[in-house]
C-alpha cells in the first residue's frame, strides 16, 4: 500500500470541462513536494512500461499532447486542462497495459473513442485511492466482457467476474477514434487515483513513464485568433508533428 497521506487536500478541481459535468481533480502545484513523492514512489515500486512497448518513440506533440493546460484544438477553448499524454504512433500498433491489473471497462465514448480502463488494486494510498490507467482513441479493442459477464457485473456491483490484465495482454491497437477521428493516430494515456466515494484525481503519466513533463505550447493562448496565428509562425514544426489537421 502506498504510504502517502491525505492527497485529496493537495488537489484542485480541473479547469472547466464543457463536455461533462463530472468533477475531476488534478494536482495542486502548491503541493509539488507531495506529488513528487507520489511520482517517486510509483517509479520505484511499480516500474510501469510504455503502452506501446520499449521501442516506441517518446513522441508527444508539444502543442497540446502533454498533461496540463492547452488550447483545445477541437473545441477552440483556451486553458482547457488535458488530463493525460498523447503518445503518437503508427496506426494499428499494439497497445498493452502499463501495469498488471483488473479490467474495469472496454467500450466506446463519443470523446474517448474506443477505450480501456484498468484498475491496479496493488497500488492504493493509505487514504483509499486506487490507481487506474485509461487508454483512449484506440482503433480496435482486444479485451472486453461478454454480454453474460456484463450482466453478472451489474448484479455484483462490478465486483465479478474479474478479468486479469498483464503487461503481455494485448488490449487494443492505436487509432483515431472519438474526438481524434481524422486527426493523427495516438494513444491518450490517462492515470487516475480513484476513491470509492467517487473522487477522481488525474495525475501526469509522463514522469511515471520516465518522460520529461512539459508545458503545452498552446497553454497561454487566449483566443482562436492567437491559435490560428501560431500555425503561421510554427507551420513546419506543426507539420513535422503531424498535427496540422487541427488547424484546418
Amino acid at each position: 500500500m502506498v504510504t502517502i497521506g491525505e492527497i485529496r487536500m493537495a488537489t484542485i478541481e480541473r479547469p472547466g470541462d464543457p463536455l461533462t459535468k463530472k468533477v475531476i481533480h488534478v494536482p495542486n502545484p502548491e503541493y509539488s513536494e507531495l506529488w513528487g513523492h507520489v511520482y517517486n514512489f510509483l517509479n520505484e515500486k511499480t516500474n510501469p512500461s510504455s503502452p506501446l512497448g520499449n521501442d516506441y518513440p517518446k513522441h508527444i506533440n508539444p502543442y497540446f499532447g502533454y498533461f496540463g493546460e492547452q488550447f483545445h484544438p477541437i473545441l477552440r477553448q483556451p486553458h482547457h486542462f488535458h488530463l493525460g499524454i498523447d503518445l503518437a504512433s503508427p496506426i494499428k500498433k499494439p497497445v498493452y497495459s502499463s501495469l498488471e491489473g483488473i479490467l474495469e471497462y472496454s467500450g466506446f465514448h463519443v470523446g474517448n473513442g474506443n477505450y480501456v480502463m484498468i484498475s491496479h488494486p496493488d497500488i492504493v494510498t493509505e487514504d483509499g485511492f486506487m490507481l487506474y490507467t485509461l487508454y483512449m482513441h484506440l482503433r480496435d479493442l482486444k479485451v472486453g466482457f461478454s454480454k453474460y459477464q456484463k450482466m453478472l457485473r451489474e448484479i455484483s456491483l462490478r465486483s465479478y467476474p474479474n478479468i486479469s490484465i498483464t503487461r503481455d495482454t494485448l488490449i487494443g491497437t492505436v487509432g483515431e477514434s472519438g474526438n481524434a477521428k481524422g486527426m493523427y493516430p495516438h494513444v491518450h494515456l490517462q492515470c487516475e487515483f480513484r476513491h470509492k466515494d467517487g473522487t477522481i484525481i488525474a495525475i501526469d503519466p509522463a514522469p511515471i513513464l520516465g518522460i520529461e513533463s512539459q508545458v503545452n505550447r498552446t497553454a497561454t493562448l487566449n483566443t482562436e485568433e492567437e491559435f490560428l496565428r501560431l500555425y503561421e509562425t510554427d507551420k513546419k514544426n506543426i507539420c513535422d508533428h503531424c498535427v496540422e489537421k487541427y488547424w484546418k
